[in-house]
């Protein structure tokens, strides 16, 4: 057959999980559905664009300025993606820009989970710690 051992071995685990492209089509699939009943005559190129412009765009309030001048002024979240026997965790955290503490986190194993961050802003903004005392406004 002429395929190396590792690469049979990859394959045999990736067998039944869907790549990036599937993921990507399961995920528009309803959106440009939805966008092509409405707007029948519309070509793809047209319809992916309405589809695109239906998220919310935000402002750049940072505007690369991460120096705080006091804490808890400027808080960023990330997420990582950790593996640990087999088993896909995503680590959501915000972080305190003045002194680059993680002020809060929370695990899950659901990919792709929006809870975790509203989990870590309750839990920041109602932990009885005086510096961590703030509330936290969540756009939907």
């Amino acid at each position: 057959m002429n395929v190396n051992r590792s690469g049979y071995y990859k394959w045999v685990a990736r067998k039944g999980t869907k790549n990036r492209y599937e993921q990507d089509r399961e995920v528009l699939t309803e959106p440009l559905s939805k966008a092509h009943s409405k707007h029948r005559s519309y070509g793809y190129h047209k319809l992916a664009k309405m589809v695109r412009e239906e998220h919310k765009k935000f402002p750049n309030l940072v505007k690369g300025k991460w120096d705080a001048d006091a804490p808890l002024k400027l808080i960023a979240s990330d997420m990582a993606m950790i593996r640990h026997k087999g088993v896909r965790y995503e680590w959501t955290y915000l972080l305190d820009t003045f002194n680059n503490e993680i002020i809060s986190s929370h695990i899950s194993n659901v990919v792709g989970d929006g809870r975790p961050y509203f989990r870590i802003a309750w839990i920041a903004s109602n932990n009885p710690h005086p510096l961590l005392n703030i509330h936290l406004q969540l756009v939907v």
